[in-house]
């Protein structure tokens, strides 16, 4: 089931409830590109806050609820699967992360506590790699997710997928059954 390229989007967790509500709203928050399948699962690569870009097991989110998404060039995702390797050991985009969230912090003021459109947060590179950074930055210039200008945030990526950038390929928890195929 799971192909190189392959965007998986993994479910907000209790933790992740402070990040402001976004538009379009999603309910991902934490995003990996899937690097190779192999026999029980697949590996990842994903950027994380104590770790920073890492390659991982897919089953270590066993019991998670998860949204498999696929871009419909199988190119594009093949040599995006290669660009995402050369961001490995890249520590996590802390100050990027803080800079869109006073971006949105900045538009609730202005607006009220509004959902903040995805259009909103502007693009900057500060140096570490967010885990949407490490899913759409590969592709920018293979198959563009995120318009130019545009942060790759967790809405950015949503409104990739509701505008058929990204086909949902799987939704749902993520069990032995479905790591097997």
């Amino acid at each position: 089931m799971f192909k190189p390229g392959d965007i998986i989007g993994l479910g907000i967790r209790w933790r992740d409830r402070w990040i402001p509500s976004t538009e379009p709203h999603t309910d991902v928050a934490h995003h990996m590109i899937v690097v190779m399948p192999m026999p029980g699962g697949c590996a990842v690569l994903e950027s994380d806050v104590p770790f920073g870009v890492r390659v991982g097991k897919l089953s270590w989110y066993l019991g998670r609820f998860i949204r498999v998404m696929r871009v419909p060039d199988k190119t594009a995702a093949k040599m995006a699967t290669y660009e995402a390797l050369s961001y490995g050991r890249h520590c996590y985009g802390c100050l990027t992360a803080f800079i869109w969230l006073l971006q949105a912090a900045k538009y609730q003021l202005a607006h009220g506590f509004m959902p903040v459109p995805y259009r909103y947060i502007s693009d900057i590179k500060c140096g570490g790699v967010t885990c949407t950074e490490l899913v759409a930055r590969p592709y920018e210039k293979y198959y563009r997710l995120v318009p130019e200008g545009i942060a790759p945030t967790q809405a950015a990526i949503e409104r990739a997928r509701l505008d058929g950038k990204l086909t949902t390929i799987f939704e749902g928890i993520l069990t032995h059954e479905v790591l097997s195929g």
